[in-house]
């Protein structure tokens, strides 16, 4: 790329980076090891799962990458991006850049449909990409092993919280957990909902003769410790109240 063109590349971006707000600049998608998806802004950066389970995950961090670099770095990659082909695959990955209508467009997939790319400049982006998703943004909070601390009237109960990681067939990441009353009953977690420390779920109260969901609606205060209030459902009548700690 010559000097002239590398100075114009530099002023376009410079002008589109004046007109973002919380857009993202660049995308990947697909079965990678922590997360399915990692969006990046100008500042800050999120990974998702949103797989399996009727489960959604989303942890927003900060990142320490020039957005300026990476928009003039986008604009020749998205030149030298090959037309799509495809072919039978059960995956699907996709590096995405900021385009000159401001809009995400693929400059590399790989998978059923694919774009080639053998310029520098889309090496440099999925370099960048990968270290800012894999190297820079915090994993999930809510992932682990916790003691739940269950207040019912004058009563305390000593609950744990277990949540992991899993992966299909496909290597797509999904999240599964249990809630575990110690000698009454253990019930699936379902409908996870996290947003950067703000969470619910719901569980299957099996006590006795008694059989409802609850769910349980929280916030981390740090990153080992959250708190919150459980609703009977479909009422939401209060339960109790909660406090949960990392093993």
């Amino acid at each position: 790329m010559n000097n002239k063109l590398k100075i114009s590349l530099a002023v376009l971006s410079l002008l589109i980076v004046s007109k973002l707000a919380a857009q993202p600049i660049a995308r990947k998608s697909g079965g990678f090891k922590n997360y399915d998806q990692c969006s990046i802004e100008s500042q800050v950066g999120y990974i998702e799962i949103g797989n399996g389970y009727s489960n959604h995950l989303k942890e927003r961090s900060a990142h320490y990458s020039s957005t300026e670099e990476f928009l003039t770095l986008s604009m020749t990659a998205l030149l030298e991006a090959s037309r799509p082909f495809y072919r039978w695959s059960g995956t699907q990955v996709d590096y995405l850049v900021l385009n000159s209508s401001q809009e995400l467009s693929p400059f590399y997939s790989n998978g059923f449909r694919n774009i080639t790319n053998s310029s520098e400049e889309s090496s440099e982006l999925k370099k960048r990409i990968d270290q800012i998703c894999d190297n820079e943004l915090i994993d999930f909070k809510i992932l682990g092993e916790f003691n739940v601390e269950l207040k019912i009237g004058d009563r305390v109960f000593i609950d744990q919280l277990r949540l992991k990681r899993s992966f299909s067939n496909l290597n797509y990441p999904s999240v599964t957990g249990t809630y575990v009353v110690p000698g009454s009953f253990e019930s699936n977690v379902t409908n996870l909902i996290y947003d950067t420390g703000i969470f619910s779920f719901v569980i299957n109260v099996n006590e006795g003769n008694e059989s409802y969901d609850a769910i349980f609606e929280g916030r981390f205060t740090d990153e080992n410790i959250f708190k919150g209030k459980a609703f009977t459902l479909p009422e939401r009548n209060l339960l109790g109240q909660f406090q949960g700690t990392r093993k």
